[in-house]
Protein backbone atom coordinates (compact mmCIF):
# COMPACT_ATOMS: atom_id res chain seq x y z
CA UNK A 1 0.00 0.00 0.00
CA UNK A 2 2.80 2.36 0.98
CA UNK A 3 4.40 1.94 -3.23
CA UNK A 4 0.48 2.78 -4.40
CA UNK A 5 0.68 5.95 -2.53
CA UNK A 6 3.77 7.16 -3.54
CA UNK A 7 3.14 6.21 -7.09
CA UNK A 8 -0.03 8.24 -6.94
CA UNK A 9 2.16 11.55 -5.14
CA UNK A 10 3.84 10.84 -8.12
CA UNK A 11 1.17 11.02 -10.42
CA UNK A 12 -0.30 14.02 -8.37
CA UNK A 13 3.26 16.12 -8.84
CA UNK A 14 4.10 15.40 -12.63
CA UNK A 15 2.37 18.42 -13.66
CA UNK A 16 0.36 16.82 -16.56
CA UNK A 17 -3.19 17.62 -16.07
CA UNK A 18 -4.94 14.00 -17.25
CA UNK A 19 -2.28 12.28 -15.23
CA UNK A 20 -3.02 14.34 -12.01
CA UNK A 21 -6.72 14.08 -12.25
CA UNK A 22 -6.68 9.97 -12.34
CA UNK A 23 -3.70 10.15 -9.51
CA UNK A 24 -6.40 12.39 -7.66
CA UNK A 25 -9.32 9.49 -7.92
CA UNK A 26 -6.64 7.06 -7.31
CA UNK A 27 -5.71 8.71 -4.19
CA UNK A 28 -9.54 8.83 -2.74
CA UNK A 29 -9.69 5.11 -3.88
CA UNK A 30 -6.87 3.81 -1.91
CA UNK A 31 -7.23 6.27 1.22
CA UNK A 32 -10.70 4.93 1.53
CA UNK A 33 -9.35 1.25 0.94
CA UNK A 34 -6.83 2.07 3.48
CA UNK A 35 -9.60 3.64 5.86
CA UNK A 36 -11.82 0.92 5.33
CA UNK A 37 -9.34 -2.32 6.10
CA UNK A 38 -8.32 0.19 9.22
CA UNK A 39 -11.41 1.25 10.40
CA UNK A 40 -11.13 -0.06 13.47
CA UNK A 41 -8.57 2.27 14.71
CA UNK A 42 -9.26 5.26 12.38
CA UNK A 43 -11.80 8.03 12.90
CA UNK A 44 -13.91 9.69 10.28
CA UNK A 45 -11.47 12.77 10.47
CA UNK A 46 -8.34 10.66 9.77
CA UNK A 47 -10.59 9.18 6.69
CA UNK A 48 -11.55 12.59 5.71
CA UNK A 49 -7.75 13.99 5.94
CA UNK A 50 -6.25 11.46 4.44
CA UNK A 51 -8.83 11.48 1.16
CA UNK A 52 -7.94 15.44 1.23
CA UNK A 53 -4.28 14.98 2.16
CA UNK A 54 -1.75 12.61 0.75
CA UNK A 55 0.89 13.24 2.75
CA UNK A 56 -1.26 12.35 5.88
CA UNK A 57 -2.27 9.39 3.93
CA UNK A 58 1.09 8.23 3.99
CA UNK A 59 1.61 8.76 7.17
CA UNK A 60 -0.87 7.12 8.66
CA UNK A 61 -0.03 4.10 6.51
CA UNK A 62 3.74 4.54 7.83
CA UNK A 63 2.17 4.45 11.69
CA UNK A 64 -0.04 1.07 10.44
CA UNK A 65 3.65 -0.45 9.08
CA UNK A 66 5.17 0.28 12.33
CA UNK A 67 2.17 -0.93 14.45
CA UNK A 68 2.28 -4.48 12.44
CA UNK A 69 5.77 -4.58 12.95
CA UNK A 70 5.50 -3.75 17.06
CA UNK A 71 3.05 -6.41 17.10
CA UNK A 72 5.14 -9.29 15.05
CA UNK A 73 8.16 -8.21 17.75
CA UNK A 74 5.60 -8.82 20.30
CA UNK A 75 4.63 -5.61 21.63
CA UNK A 76 1.45 -3.57 21.33
CA UNK A 77 1.11 0.11 19.95
CA UNK A 78 -1.60 1.47 19.15
CA UNK A 79 -2.04 2.93 15.46
CA UNK A 80 -3.14 6.41 16.01
CA UNK A 81 0.15 9.19 16.71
Amino acid sequence: MRGAAEYVLNGLMCGCIQMSVEASRGHRELADRFCFENGEVLDRADHEEARLNIFHLIGLIDRAIEAGRAVEQGERQPLPG
